[in-house]
């Protein structure tokens, strides 16, 4: 235990010679671990057989504090929890301001609660800025008789009055070639889908450099693949990092190198890949390191994982995690699989099983 005057000398004065910090001389952190600093390269070096052993404890304390942080979210970034009370504020916002869609969207959630009046002044209002959905849920209202005659004629002369209004040369040309551009912009054959692609891997693009590492995979050029997910992953992209985390293991083109799968695993797991975390898990496991692993499943079941759940459902058996801990983390499983629930996630599974 370092007494207080110690910590003060450390921060102030070089770890090797012990020369003071001042205008003429800058001390530097030691990169690795932050606990002395040094005057220059060549104290560091002389001073490095004293310091080795504290300077790696500290620097594995370092990356497991970084390792065994619980990710905000997966990999796969987070999705917007539903907050009604927000919609409407934003929405209301945004139709005081003029847009009709907006407004559109305040009639349909009041007609939705039943306060059909309100409803419909929202669409006569957009209407009048000649939105054709609110025009066509006034013409719904006025058959039904919510709109009086009166009022749904005036609807439909400002409606047109809006739509005139928007009409002129200059603006059809511009529509024009707008529609033009995008013809051009939107691939229509899959040749023009690949060269669309290729643009993409060319300006190095983390996801693109990804998915050609994949294709270069599915067409047996394991070499290529190899480069273009190494690419990716300095690059940032997760999956990548995961995909060379198997790559390694397997030794599919490669040598199998367990520094390189720990490497790119825990670049993953760190950035919220529940797999990758799901598979540190296992290696320290088979290491022997159990506790070690339980805490990797533990984060990898908190973000939604099952495979790691079910691997803790099996180690509270064992006795290698507590009630409270196994409880908290069903808890937390629960709550990541709820958070990405929603009818347009579910509309999109049951596509996908179709196709």
């Amino acid at each position: 235990m370092r007494s207080e005057a110690e910590t003060i000398d450390e921060d102030t004065c070089c770890a090797s010679c012990g020369v003071a910090e001042g205008d003429d001389i800058k001390l530097k952190n030691c990169t690795a671990c932050h606990l002395v600093k040094y005057c220059g390269v060549k104290c560091q070096k002389e001073h490095r057989p004293q310091h080795k052993r504290e300077c790696k404890k500290r620097a594995a304390e370092l990356h497991d504090e970084i390792l065994f942080k619980q990710p905000e979210n997966s990999h796969l970034g987070d999705c917007v929890q539903k907050d009604i009370k927000k919609a409407i504020y934003h929405a209301e916002q945004a139709a005081i301001g003029g847009h009709p869609g907006s407004r559109f969207n305040l009639g349909s959630n009041e007609f939705q609660s039943g306060k059909v009046e309100r409803a419909i002044k929202h669409w006569i209002i957009a209407s009048n800025h000649g939105h054709d959905d609110s025009l066509r849920m006034l013409r719904e209202s006025y058959n039904k008789r919510f709109v009086g005659k009166e009022d749904f004629a005036a609807a439909l002369r400002a409606h047109q009055a809006a739509l005139d209004a928007t009409k002129s040369p200059q603006r059809e040309a511009g529509e024009a070639f707008y529609a033009n551009q995008n013809e051009h912009r939107m691939p229509k054959t899959h040749e023009d889908a690949d060269k669309a692609f290729m643009k993409r891997v060319e300006a190095n693009d983390p996801a693109a450099q990804r998915e050609f590492g994949n294709r270069r995979l599915s067409e047996g050029d394991h070499v290529s693949a190899l480069e273009c997910w190494t690419k990716a992953a300095e690059l940032g992209d997760l999956v990548a990092h995961f995909e060379l985390q198997c790559f390694y293991r397997d030794g599919k083109g490669v040598e199998k190198d367990m520094k390189k799968v720990i490497y790119h695993a825990e670049q993953a797991a760190i950035g919220g890949h529940p797999m990758a975390r799901y598979n540190l898990g296992g290696i320290e496991w088979e290491n022997g390191r159990k506790h070690r692993a339980v805490k990797h499943w533990i984060i990898a079941a908190n973000l939604g994982d099952d495979e790691a759940l079910g691997v803790l459902r099996e180690c509270y058996d064992g006795g290698f995690i507590s009630k409270e801990d196994f409880s908290a983390t069903l808890r937390t499983h629960q709550a990541a699989l709820d958070a990405t629930k929603s009818p347009q996630r579910e509309a999109a599974e049951v596509f996908y099983a179709s196709c």
